[in-house]
């Protein structure tokens, strides 16, 4: 008998009690996305990859960072059913907001999904499993109602941020893996889960892609495909570097072969 696959249609139906009333002063914990991430980045982690930087690597078309990240990742990253869904979902939106989000989502889709050069991490089913599923869902709701501007509407609760909570409870499943989204939220419950998952923006992915693609690449069009995925996945304002320009760019010492900052140690 085939094990029934974790979806957004096992959370369940409930009232989430004892969510904090939206503060009026920043919060200094909104996120956990860091500020000293080492430009090449970790190539030892394994990525789980969120709805929002396979939309932004759609959106990438002046450096084509699709085929970039499939390039650097390989077989090193992956997805779950309920990205894949949301994925597929907007692809197939055509008044999909926010606007450009549509045909970022139609070349997500075919590029790493139809293809299947990016993989689905699976889940295997149990109490457990589903229980800690149950947990991390919550944990993001109460993370956005805290949030969220008095009076605004709110739809379909049940299925938003399944994705989000797959991911992590994937990421808790496993060693040495990264989180590589755009949602602050997502960036925060999984720090909370455990502090050993890091969290990666696509901010932060683009610098990887640059480093990658040395020479190959100008930092002009990383930042305008920096720009174009802002529009369409919401990177936290608090998380966005201070300077595109100066933050992509790559000091790689072309006699040496060494980078300023990433080999400083």
């Amino acid at each position: 008998m085939t094990r029934p696959t974790p979806n957004p249609g096992m959370f369940r139906r409930r009232h989430i009690s004892g969510i904090p009333a939206r503060s009026t002063q920043n919060n200094p914990a909104s996120h956990a996305f860091p500020n000293n991430v080492i430009p090449r980045g970790d190539h030892r982690r394994f990525a789980l990859v969120d709805a929002g930087i396979l939309f932004s690597l759609g959106a990438s078309t002046r450096i084509n960072g699709a085929t970039l990240f499939q390039e650097l990742y390989e077989d090193r990253a992956a997805t779950t059913d309920a990205v894949r869904d949301e994925v597929r979902l907007k692809a197939r939106a055509t008044n999909a907001e926010p606007r450009g989000i549509q045909p970022a989502a139609v070349k997500a889709r075919n590029f790493f999904l139809n293809s299947a050069r990016l993989g689905i991490q699976e889940l295997p089913m149990s109490q457990e499993l589903a229980a800690r599923l149950q947990v991390v869902h919550d944990q993001l709701r109460s993370y956005e109602a805290a949030r969220r501007k008095p009076g605004a509407q709110v739809h379909g609760l049940t299925k938003k941020h399944a994705g989000e909570a797959t991911l992590i409870v994937a990421a808790l499943q496993r060693t040495n893996s990264v989180l590589l989204t755009n949602d602050a939220g997502a960036s925060y419950v999984a720090d909370r889960q455990n502090p050993n998952i890091p969290s990666r923006h696509f901010g932060h992915l683009l610098r990887e892609l640059l480093c990658h693609a040395w020479g190959s690449i100008q930092p002009d069009d990383v930042v305008a495909d920096y720009a174009a995925a802002c529009l369409i996945s919401g990177i936290p304002d608090e998380a966005k570097p201070s300077a595109s320009t100066s933050y992509f760019s790559c000091s790689r010492d072309a006699s040496s072969d060494k980078c300023t900052v990433c080999d400083q140690n």
